[in-house]
């Protein structure tokens, strides 16, 4: 890890813990405030560097100010977007769950620092054709393009929405059905209160995963992104906001046994012993233990990686090298790429409906079209995508000896 990356974690450690007294060492702000700005925490960069007067470089204080402004605006927008749709759905008597970043964000000290890119609901797969009547209705436009079999995306006030029928789309361990595990939500939630704006009735249609199972799925959900690329800081801090927020009042027992069940115990321990080792918490450590040198070099690999690990890496390469290694995995991976299988296509884009699987040629015709027209993908730009898939990348071969070491290979 180097000096600036220990610097940078322990102002954020400094925002988590207000106890603390960061110990920073010949910093370099431009290069803090870059490991800030791709982590997505340059506000908590800038409230600490300024509560605790760590730095008096005043042209960089300002750009950490703007940044700081700007993430404020872009929270506020979105909690005023996120209400709006909420009481669209319960105006309409739609059950609809909220969970990850909406939820998690209640719990940070100031909740409009904690930022966040697309909002995630999830309804009743029955209630799919009635959200997307409503949602229109309120001028909500719809994006037909990135919208999959099992979530529909809109936009409205430039805030797109993710509304999910199935929360995952891919199981992490081929003899594990993650698929089917997430498959009932409202099974595995409870309604979050009753809203004043609802009409004729005290039900409420707002829920919230029960606390267990939405620790248990922020593990599963940092699993994938580290898995299919990696999972930068602000994941981790949710965790400790989570666990702070709840604490004492967890069944570990339930988690420990789900945990068990869905083969990642091993990469849970591994989450909280990163936490502790980064915001000096206290999470007990379920079953296993990292050693200090695997503890410094995945510190500096998730740094490095940014909010979703893309920062400086080959993700195609890892996303390739995740299925298999080899040559004929490669070539494998070139003609996935091209010509994708009726079931990817299926889960990949709603309008494949009910196609029978004899028309799959047509399909892949429409998926050219998409891809150069709708998506507006270049020729130069999918060459590079299939080359890098291709490669032999260091980056692969890091990632997976990591991901040995964490319990994901």
């Amino acid at each position: 890890m180097t000096q600036q990356q220990n610097n940078f974690l322990n102002i954020i450690r400094a925002y988590v813990d207000q106890d603390y007294t960061p110990i920073i060492e010949s910093p370099d702000w431009n290069e803090i405030y870059r490991l800030a700005y791709i982590h997505s925490l340059s506000g908590m960069l800038y409230v600490t560097v300024q509560d605790r007067n760590l730095c008096s470089d005043e042209a960089l204080l300002n750009n950490m100010a703007r940044a700081f402004m700007l993430t404020v605006g872009n929270s506020v927008n979105k909690e005023l977007a996120f209400s709006a749709v909420l009481d669209i759905l319960t105006n309409n008597g739609i059950r609809h769950i909220v969970f990850k970043g909406t939820v998690v964000r209640e719990y940070y000290p100031d909740k409009e620092l904690r930022t966040m890119g697309d909002i995630d609901l999830a309804i009743d797969k029955a209630d799919k054709d009635g959200v997307h009547k409503v949602m229109l209705d309120a001028g909500a436009s719809y994006d037909e393009v990135d919208s999959h079999a099992e979530v529909s995306n809109y936009e409205l006030n430039v805030v797109v929405f993710e509304i999910h029928t199935n929360v995952m789309e891919s199981n992490l361990f081929d003899d594990v059905d993650y698929i089917g595990y997430f498959s009932d939500l409202f099974s595995r939630a409870e309604a979050r209160k009753v809203s004043s704006k609802e009409v004729g009735s005290e039900e409420s249609y707002t829920y919230e995963l029960k606390k267990e199972f939405h620790l248990i799925y922020l593990l599963v959900h940092m699993a994938k992104h580290f898995k299919f690329g990696g999972c930068g800081l602000r994941m981790y801090m949710d965790i400790v906001m989570f666990l702070c927020h709840f604490n004492g009042e967890l069944d570990w027992d339930y988690v420990r046994e789900e945990l068990k069940k869905l083969k990642l115990i091993h990469f849970a321990d591994s989450v909280f012993q990163f936490c502790n080792r980064w915001f000096g918490t206290d999470i007990a450590v379920l079953e296993n233990e990292i050693s200090d040198s695997e503890m410094e070099i995945i510190t500096e690999y998730v740094l490095a990686g940014g909010t979703f690990g893309y920062h400086g890496k080959n993700v195609d390469a890892i996303r390739a090298e995740n299925k298999d290694s080899g040559w004929f995995s490669k070539i494998k991976t070139v003609g996935c790429f091209i010509f994708p299988s009726y079931d990817h296509l299926k889960r990949r884009y709603e309008w494949m409906g009910e196609t029978p699987k004899w028309l799959l040629p047509v399909a892949w015709v429409r998926y050219w079209y998409y891809r150069i027209f709708v998506v507006k993908q270049s020729k130069q730009d999918t060459l590079k995508r299939i080359k890098q898939a291709t490669e032999s990348s260091e980056d692969a071969l890091e990632h997976y000896r990591l991901m040995e070491k964490i319990g994901l290979a």
